[in-house]
């Protein structure tokens, strides 16, 4: 397992976590994302589960799914999920 992630398909709000935001039609790697141990995609977003077992997310921050506490979208730059790792108070 090399860890590299490639993404390709609709890409209106960052969801393909590529540095464009035009339609990505073939697979390309995901050269700005820290290696890859499981992935999850929506139809306008996605999550990465690195190796360093932190939670990134890119695409589409509607009714919060991104997990970083706006409805801004990502810019098509993927984000660490901050607070993940606090214990419950």
């Amino acid at each position: 397992d090399s860890g590299s992630l490639f993404s390709w398909g609709k890409n209106n709000f960052g969801q393909t976590g590529l540095a464009v935001q035009t339609d990505q039609l073939t697979p390309a790697l995901l050269r700005n994302l820290p290696e890859a141990k499981s992935f999850c995609v929506g139809a306008a977003h996605s999550l990465v589960i690195t190796k360093e077992n932190n939670l990134v997310s890119f695409g589409s921050a509607h009714f919060g799914k991104l997990g970083n506490g706006n409805e801004e979208n990502s810019g098509h730059q993927p984000q660490v999920v901050l607070g993940l790792n606090e214990s419950p108070k």
